[in-house]
């Protein structure tokens, strides 16, 4: 993460999900580096790594499909998957550690983490966080 950069870091990690689960993955990244900085490439990786050790637990997905983009100021990173979903009950559930962290993470950063799903229909989970002006304009969608 530190050497290469965000971008090559998720990579990286989805082809290593991918062999090890089975699971087909797709990913969708910027062809440049994003020089973000290290608190929001941690956080972004710590998110997708929670996010897939949750397709593997809970999920039951045959897919995952994950990318990377700068949009409007902000970093906005997706990961969904087509498994089971989430009921919006557990959405809200004070006991779901992993949940509670990947937004409390994006909250210490000034963005925020929306998760979504819907029995049946899988879950995607939406990451934004504000770019640092030495990114800010360049290669925006």
């Amino acid at each position: 993460l530190d050497s290469l950069g965000l971008a090559a870091a998720i990579e990286w990690q989805m082809k290593e999900f991918e062999e090890r689960s089975g699971i087909p993955c797709q990913t969708d990244l910027p062809d440049e580096p994003l020089n973000l900085g290290r608190e929001p490439s941690t956080a972004l990786f710590r998110i997708l790594q929670e996010s897939l050790t949750n397709v593997v637990r809970h999920a039951a997905a045959t897919a995952v499909e994950t990318s990377l983009h700068m949009q409007h100021g902000q970093i906005l990173l997706r990961i969904k998957d087509n498994g089971r979903g989430l009921p919006a009950a557990r959405l809200e559930d004070p006991h779901s550690v992993g949940l509670a962290g990947m937004r409390e993470r994006a909250l210490l950063l000034g963005g925020r983490c929306e998760i979504s799903g819907r029995p049946g229909e899988g879950t995607t989970i939406e990451v934004r966080l504000p770019l640092p002006a030495t990114v800010q304009g360049a290669g925006e969608l």
